[in-house]
């Protein structure tokens, strides 16, 4: 008879938690910028790059329990999260390292439905630190359901990235991908790349093809959905230009 109980005690607190409506989404889950780096001298303010995203109120009531934490940072050596902004308060650099170091939850205020709350990181990344990709998850949470933020930085030498992001000398096709299995990748030859390397928002290289005509096809079968960086490596292994992919 106990047995039959906790299986139905456990079925019932299944079923409501299976039931539980989110209320919330992101407005961008994955966002990802370029740069080779600010003047270490210059204001931090005004050179950080700032990724602004939103929390979406979904329902029809307001949601006065959101809350937010740092899942993860993972950056090159020199790097900072400068600021964390949500709805009620901007943090500085010394208070996100406070929230950093203690795994510390933070509130929104109220969100109002069909309103949206701020979630703006802005990471510091001088021309003077070590090149690279930097990681910052943001998780987004209430009592009945949780999401993470992924906010992803590529930092170039300066004067590597010599083909514009506009440039129809380098270009992505199917972009986003289809069902196809097979993504194609252009480069003009006058560039004489050598190949181009695909990245995952974590910074792990996950695709890897030597360019050996204007157009080279690779298989995507294998890749996650999600979002990409295809970079593009001249002959001397700089990179001479990055695109985003999204599957």
């Amino acid at each position: 008879m106990k047995k039959v109980l906790l299986s139905f005690a456990l079925a019932t607190v299944a079923g409501l938690t299976a039931n539980a409506q989110a209320n919330f989404t992101l407005e961008h889950k994955e966002m990802s910028e370029t740069t080779t780096g600010a003047d270490p001298a210059s204001s931090k303010d005004d050179n950080s790059i700032t990724f602004y995203n939103h929390v979406q109120n979904t329902s029809a009531s307001a949601i006065t329990d959101l809350k937010w934490s740092v899942a993860e940072v993972d950056f090159p050596f020199g790097w900072s999260v400068w600021t964390i902004c949500d709805n009620n308060i901007c943090y500085v650099q010394s208070e996100v390292n406070q929230i950093i170091a203690g795994n510390l939850v933070k509130d929104f205020n109220v969100i109002d439905p069909n309103t949206d709350g701020l979630l703006k990181p802005q990471i510091w990344v001088p021309s003077s630190a070590d090149n690279g990709v930097g990681v910052l998850k943001l998780r987004v949470f209430d009592p009945n359901h949780s999401d993470t933020a992924i906010y992803m930085v590529t930092k170039n030498p300066v004067g590597v990235n010599t083909v514009k992001i506009d440039d129809n000398r380098v270009s992505i096709f199917p972009n986003p991908g289809t069902a196809n299995a097979t993504v194609n990748v252009f480069v003009n030859k006058a560039l004489n790349a050598k190949e181009f390397v695909v990245v995952n928002v974590l910074g792990a290289q996950v695709a890897r093809q030597a360019i050996k005509g204007e157009v080279s096809t690779f298989a995507t079968a294998n890749l996650a959905q999600g979002n990409y960086l295809i970079k593009i490596v001249d002959q001397s292994g700089k990179v001479i230009t990055t695109r985003k992919w999204a599957k």
